[in-house]
Formats: structure tokens, sequence, C-alpha cells
């Protein structure tokens, strides 16, 4: 018995380009993701939380200290 030419088998339909792209793209993610919770890859420092502006200072700089004068030479 002679079968249709449009025939296909019912158990692997038709998948297009967008479904492969997209089951690529969510395992992608996946992947990522994994790397990042397990501290495998970080974000790079730009995306990081900024510093706090003002840190304390050492104990060894006086904050006090005058500023000494740029054009003296005597200490060269």
């Amino acid at each position: 018995m002679l079968e249709p030419e449009n025939h296909r088998k019912a158990s692997r339909p038709r998948v297009g380009a967008k479904e492969y792209t997209l089951t690529i793209a969510a395992i992608a993610a996946g992947v990522i993701s994994s790397l990042l919770h397990a501290g495998v890859i970080e974000f790079p420092q730009a995306w990081k939380p900024a510093p706090p502006e003002h840190e304390p200072l050492p104990e060894w700089i006086d904050d006090d200290a005058p500023e000494p004068d740029p054009r003296d030479i005597s200490g060269l």
C-alpha cells in the first residue's frame, strides 16, 4: 500500500529553528547561572556595588596635619 508523501511519524513532531534557538538559550542561561552561583565566574567590577565613599584612614595617617606646600623644595 502506498503512503501519502506528506506522511510524518507522529512520535517526532517537526521542530523549527526557533525552538532550537530557545532550547540552546535556556541551556546556556542555566549553565551561566550555575557557574555564577558556584563562584566559578564573577561579575566584572563595574557591576559590583561601589565601595563606601570614605573609608576610615589608617591610624598612621594624621588627618589633621597641615598640607605640605608644593612649592617647598627644601626636602629634595
